[in-house]
């Protein structure tokens, strides 16, 4: 699922679903040459922890595609299990986004491309059993 958008500093955007029981699940924001301006990237007993051997448990990883290359990972560890509806939201600030999880400060990402250009933003259950709720471009309250 994916929303067309123009996005800049100041807005945000919103996604809420539905978290899967294993698996991924991913909400992009994309740039109109396909650069991946902001990935996060939940996962839940997924895949394989190169420094464990083990899957990874409860964990955000936050990167950028840019030339069809991935970034440094960024990690968020132990990401509350309890809830089982997930609302993100990431907003353009001045230099960076800031992610909230369930209303709550979670991570800073600095923008390694350029926020303006983004066009598109997308939510991918990755084949697993996450089911969107809402996404959605949240606008600034206009100044008077």
């Amino acid at each position: 699922d994916h929303i067309d958008l123009e996005f800049d500093v100041g807005q945000c955007i919103q996604a809420s679903y539905t978290a899967p029981t294993t698996g991924r699940t991913s909400v992009n924001i994309v740039a109109s040459d396909g650069t991946v301006v902001l990935h996060v990237d939940y996962r839940k007993h997924w895949g394989g922890n190169p420094s464990t051997g083990k899957p990874w448990q409860n964990i955000l990883i936050i990167n950028s595609k840019l030339g069809g290359s991935w970034g440094t990972e960024e990690k968020v560890h132990d990401v509350e299990t309890t809830i089982v509806n997930y609302d993100y939201t990431q907003c353009g600030q001045d230099a960076d986004f800031s992610l909230e999880l369930n209303q709550k400060d979670i991570a800073t990402y600095a923008y390694r491309s350029p926020v303006n250009t983004v066009s598109r933003v997308q939510f991918d259950d990755q084949g697993y059993d996450a089911v969107l709720r809402k996404l959605c471009v949240v606008y600034p309250a206009p100044s008077k």
